[in-house]
């Protein structure tokens, strides 16, 4: 349904299911929440999937992990309406939790201006020898 309305361009019907999941109490497996919050991302909700992250994880539907930020972050990194405030705290949270998409944390810094944040990250990834193309691309999107 996501993302028949996404395409569509339905947005308010999109915003309607996403309270439909908070109030069906549904476990949302990773994927499920990841291509939601993906979805509202993509047509500029990044708010909307910021609190419906939030919401899920208060209510007990998920258990944080890397690949739930991952999409969270990709979202914000599309998006022309995040704060760089909401990625700072949402990296924090990834750190606390032992892993940080370094390819993802470069094009967040890139986005926002942030180039000796950048600088260090795309150095520690050369350092460990971690360098490719997606690496190479990631700090041009």
């Amino acid at each position: 349904m996501a993302s028949i309305l996404s395409c569509a361009l339905q947005n308010d019907q999109l915003r309607g299911l996403s309270l439909e999941f908070i109030n069906s109490k549904c476990l949302m497996t990773p994927g499920a929440l990841g291509f939601f919050v993906r979805c509202l991302g993509g047509l500029g909700f990044v708010e909307e999937a910021n609190s419906l992250f939030d919401l899920v994880k208060k209510i007990g539907l998920y258990v944080p992990n890397t690949y739930r930020y991952d999409c969270l972050l990709e979202a914000f990194v599309k998006s022309t309406t995040t704060s760089f405030g909401l990625v700072e705290k949402r990296l924090k949270e990834m750190r606390d939790l032992g892993r940080v998409p370094l390819t993802l944390v470069l094009q967040c810094y890139c986005k926002f201006g942030k180039f000796e944040q950048a600088l260090e990250v795309f150095n520690s990834i050369y350092e460990k020898g971690w360098m490719d193309t997606h690496v190479l691309a990631s700090g041009a999107k």
